[in-house]
């Protein structure tokens, strides 16, 4: 296959450029919503994605991949590090899992493992991201209504929310679908690329505006530094209580990473 003449490349800058700005404005919110999701504080997920990303588009092969947190991978590392209390302990819980499932996927690289990813039919890849996309959903509308269910299983607390939506707070729950509106709006518009930026930043300011104390802010639930903070050690001693679901989640990622390569081969084809 021949290679991309300087001409070629210097053609393809603008078009980079503008891709690359609207990813990275849109993994914003998507990161930290998914940092939310693993139970961290959210300004994990934009460091996670400032560290990730540019490793991963220097260093994969597939040209059209985003490297980004995701919903499934954000899930299982917060039922993973559930147990362990907020603060340092969870951190470092954290960074221990990351770390782990890196290493797993080294391992399955250098075993050349990813030959068995073709007997994964597309039936199962399709049923596992419904099946993330219901559970996000599901463990999110606590937060949506800022009603707190008693309930520890996503479905009871869907169904115990419904059975007393009179106790539903409504500023919470307007700004939440004020939300979900713009983002579809937009989304149908020229700016789709930024419609979750757009979508934050019209809630965000709803509530500036209209100033309902109820309505919890990410400084409600999470401390924000102004610094970047120092990267968290590793704690050894949780290797083996982690180990199992370091396996599971880089096996989760290696599915979805090649659900990406089959759908969107790179434009030589391989």
């Amino acid at each position: 296959v021949a290679k991309p003449t300087a001409e070629k490349t210097r053609c393809n800058l603008v078009p980079d450029l503008i891709a690359g700005l609207t990813t990275g404005i849109a993994n914003i919110p998507d990161a930290m919503a998914s940092a939310v999701l693993a139970g961290v504080n959210p300004v994990q997920g934009l460091y996670a994605v400032m560290v990730g990303s540019p490793l991963g588009a220097i260093f994969g092969s597939s040209t059209f991949m985003n490297i980004a947190a995701t919903s499934a991978l954000a899930i299982t590392a917060g039922s993973s590090i559930a147990g362990y209390p907020s603060g340092d302990a969870r951190d470092a819980a954290i960074t221990t899992l990351a770390l782990l499932t890196g290493l797993v996927m080294v391992i399955a690289g250098l075993l050349r493992l990813g030959r068995l990813l073709r007997f994964i039919s597309n039936s199962v890849v399709i049923g596992f991201l419904t099946g993330v996309s219901i559970t996000v959903i599901l463990s999110q509308i606590g937060d949506f209504t800022g009603y707190s269910s008693e309930y520890s299983n996503k479905v009871v607390k869907a169904v115990d929310t419904l059975l007393h939506f009179n106790q539903v707070d409504i500023y919470t729950l307007a700004i939440g679908v004020l939300t979900v509106a713009a983002i579809l709006i937009v989304d149908r518009t020229r700016l789709r690329n930024l419609s979750m930026l757009v979508g934050m930043v019209i809630g965000t300011a709803a509530l500036l505006i209209l100033g309902w104390p109820s309505v919890q802010q990410v400084s409600d639930v999470a401390t924000i530094p102004g610094p970047l903070p120092m990267p968290k050690l590793p704690d050894l001693s949780l290797i083996l209580a982690l180990w199992f679901d370091a396996i599971a989640l880089a096996i989760i990622a290696l599915v979805q990473g090649a659900g990406v390569r089959k759908g969107y081969p790179n434009p030589d084809g391989t």
